[in-house]
């Protein structure tokens, strides 16, 4: 993965940037970049922003917002799960049936085959870069309840020969509070679907696709995005708004991208020692 090299070109002639998500293949090199970016570089007139598209999804957005009522934290269930077929001619971008993709909301499978996502040399592979929008809106929902992701344990796998080195994790995950919940991600499964579920201590708050269920005081309630977007156009245009109004957008900062990875990366060093717990940094 080469961004970091070309951020730092850019950022050295002065020009804003938006870099794609992740942050950095792993979080040795996302912190060393980081604070490069603090110590050389004046944020008053250059910026650097991460475009995480699910930080601007309506239906996450409202979820943490109507989390943010329901009292203390309780618990938390993320699935992500889909099968990414060898020889697809989109094998290497993945569209998930669940979440609006630039292409439409078509269940067409995974994506634009490219061989650095074919022999991935990062770490994690397709769940690196695939899997971090999921952790991204998780931490988003999480946040509503002033919470975040801090230890983690994990086994992780290699379904299909095709998807090196691992396209699977399991995780069990605590927050700040010492609460528990958990983080499955796959995309050499035959399961099918996912979503994000925060249940608190007044209610359960799920998100899958464009529907937001608060479930509270047994009423359920189900509020639809039918117009929410792949995001990419809404991160694009916050970026330009924050560069004339002289204000990076907090969404787009390198701190939360750094610590999307911060969580994908203990899962995957975790999984690397059969489990053993991991503190995240977050």
């Amino acid at each position: 993965m080469n961004q970091p090299e070309y951020i730092r070109k850019a950022l050295k002639a002065g020009k804003h940037v938006l870099a794609e998500k992740p942050i950095a293949n792993d979080v040795a090199t996302a912190t060393e970049l980081l604070e490069w970016y603090h110590k050389n570089v004046d944020t008053t007139k250059v910026t650097w922003a991460v475009a995480e598209n699910f930080r601007f999804f309506e239906s996450y957005a409202t979820a943490s917002e109507e989390i943010s009522k329901l009292g203390r934290l309780l618990g938390f269930r993320l699935r992500v799960s889909a099968m990414v077929e060898a020889g697809n001619k989109w094998y290497g971008m993945y569209i998930i049936p669940w979440i609006p993709s630039a292409r439409g909301d078509q269940a067409d499978n995974l994506s634009a085959e490219t061989s650095w996502r074919k022999t991935p040399t990062h770490q994690g592979g397709f769940i690196l870069d695939g899997g971090i929008h999921s952790i991204a809106g998780l931490r988003l929902m999480l946040a509503g309840a002033n919470e975040d992701i801090v230890r983690v344990s994990a086994f992780t796998s290699q379904l299909q020969a095709h998807m090196p080195p691992i396209d699977s994790v399991d995780a069990t995950c605590k927050t700040t509070s010492g609460v528990s919940g958990i983080a499955q991600l796959s995309f050499g499964t035959t399961f099918k679907g996912g979503g994000i579920s925060v249940a608190c201590e007044h209610g359960v708050v799920t998100v899958v696709g464009k529907d937001v269920t608060i479930e509270k005081n047994g009423v359920e309630e189900t509020k639809t995005f039918p117009k929410q977007t792949n995001g990419v156009k809404e991160e694009v245009l916050a970026w330009g708004k924050a560069i004339l109004a002289g204000e990076p957008d907090k969404r787009q900062s390198p701190e939360q991208a750094l610590a999307d990875l911060r969580a994908l990366e203990a899962m995957f060093k975790s999984g690397e020692k059969d489990g053993e717990p991991l503190d995240t940094g977050n």
